[in-house]
Protein backbone atom coordinates (compact mmCIF):
# COMPACT_ATOMS: atom_id res chain seq x y z
CA UNK A 1 0.00 0.00 0.00
CA UNK A 2 0.72 3.56 0.16
CA UNK A 3 3.51 4.97 2.55
CA UNK A 4 1.66 6.54 5.50
CA UNK A 5 3.49 10.16 6.97
CA UNK A 6 5.46 9.50 10.13
CA UNK A 7 2.65 8.71 13.14
CA UNK A 8 2.43 9.45 16.21
CA UNK A 9 0.62 7.53 18.83
CA UNK A 10 -2.34 9.42 20.24
CA UNK A 11 -4.45 8.62 23.73
CA UNK A 12 -6.98 10.58 25.47
CA UNK A 13 -9.94 11.11 27.46
CA UNK A 14 -13.46 12.67 26.11
CA UNK A 15 -15.34 14.28 29.13
CA UNK A 16 -18.44 16.60 29.02
CA UNK A 17 -18.86 18.35 32.52
CA UNK A 18 -16.57 16.45 34.18
CA UNK A 19 -18.25 12.92 33.14
CA UNK A 20 -16.71 10.82 30.74
CA UNK A 21 -18.29 10.15 27.26
CA UNK A 22 -18.66 6.57 26.40
CA UNK A 23 -18.84 5.48 22.89
CA UNK A 24 -17.97 8.79 21.03
CA UNK A 25 -16.02 9.21 17.73
CA UNK A 26 -12.79 11.05 17.74
CA UNK A 27 -11.44 12.36 14.69
CA UNK A 28 -8.28 14.25 14.22
CA UNK A 29 -8.13 16.07 10.81
CA UNK A 30 -4.98 17.07 9.49
CA UNK A 31 -4.87 20.97 9.34
CA UNK A 32 -3.37 22.90 6.59
CA UNK A 33 0.42 22.21 6.43
CA UNK A 34 -0.24 18.86 7.60
CA UNK A 35 -0.36 16.07 4.77
CA UNK A 36 -1.92 12.78 5.53
CA UNK A 37 -5.11 11.12 6.30
CA UNK A 38 -7.16 11.53 9.19
CA UNK A 39 -7.04 9.15 12.26
CA UNK A 40 -10.11 7.70 13.92
CA UNK A 41 -10.68 6.17 17.60
CA UNK A 42 -13.62 5.77 19.49
CA UNK A 43 -14.32 6.09 23.29
CA UNK A 44 -14.38 3.34 26.07
CA UNK A 45 -16.90 3.28 28.89
CA UNK A 46 -13.94 5.79 30.76
CA UNK A 47 -13.96 8.04 27.88
CA UNK A 48 -10.40 6.18 26.66
CA UNK A 49 -9.84 6.45 23.23
CA UNK A 50 -6.53 5.48 21.04
CA UNK A 51 -6.33 6.86 17.22
CA UNK A 52 -5.62 5.06 14.17
CA UNK A 53 -4.40 6.25 10.58
CA UNK A 54 -5.34 3.46 7.81
CA UNK A 55 -4.81 0.69 10.18
CA UNK A 56 -1.58 2.08 12.05
CA UNK A 57 -1.83 3.10 15.80
CA UNK A 58 -1.48 6.73 16.40
CA UNK A 59 -2.00 10.29 14.22
CA UNK A 60 0.11 11.99 11.67
CA UNK A 61 2.64 14.19 13.21
CA UNK A 62 1.58 17.99 12.88
CA UNK A 63 -1.19 20.23 13.42
CA UNK A 64 -4.68 19.02 13.54
CA UNK A 65 -8.61 20.12 13.20
CA UNK A 66 -10.43 17.53 16.29
CA UNK A 67 -13.94 16.76 16.17
CA UNK A 68 -16.00 14.63 18.12
CA UNK A 69 -19.29 13.25 18.22
CA UNK A 70 -21.76 10.95 20.65
CA UNK A 71 -25.14 10.10 19.61
CA UNK A 72 -27.70 8.31 21.34
CA UNK A 73 -28.77 4.60 20.82
CA UNK A 74 -31.36 4.52 17.76
CA UNK A 75 -34.46 3.98 18.42
CA UNK A 76 -35.56 1.45 15.67
CA UNK A 77 -34.19 0.50 12.59
CA UNK A 78 -35.41 3.50 10.74
CA UNK A 79 -33.68 5.94 13.40
CA UNK A 80 -30.76 6.75 10.97
CA UNK A 81 -29.45 9.82 12.96
CA UNK A 82 -29.75 9.99 16.45
CA UNK A 83 -29.96 13.05 18.86
CA UNK A 84 -26.64 14.08 19.30
CA UNK A 85 -25.21 13.65 23.17
CA UNK A 86 -22.50 15.68 22.69
CA UNK A 87 -22.69 19.77 21.56
CA UNK A 88 -23.53 20.26 18.44
CA UNK A 89 -20.30 22.10 17.72
CA UNK A 90 -17.54 19.57 18.87
CA UNK A 91 -19.28 17.86 15.88
CA UNK A 92 -17.62 20.21 13.18
CA UNK A 93 -14.11 20.60 12.94
CA UNK A 94 -14.87 24.22 11.76
CA UNK A 95 -16.20 25.18 15.21
CA UNK A 96 -14.82 22.16 17.42
CA UNK A 97 -11.91 25.03 18.75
Amino acid sequence: GPQLPPIAPVTGIISLDGAPVAGAQVQFVPAAGTEGPPALGFTDATGRYTLQTAGANGAVVGSHQVRIEARAQPKDETDTLPILLTPEHYADVATSG
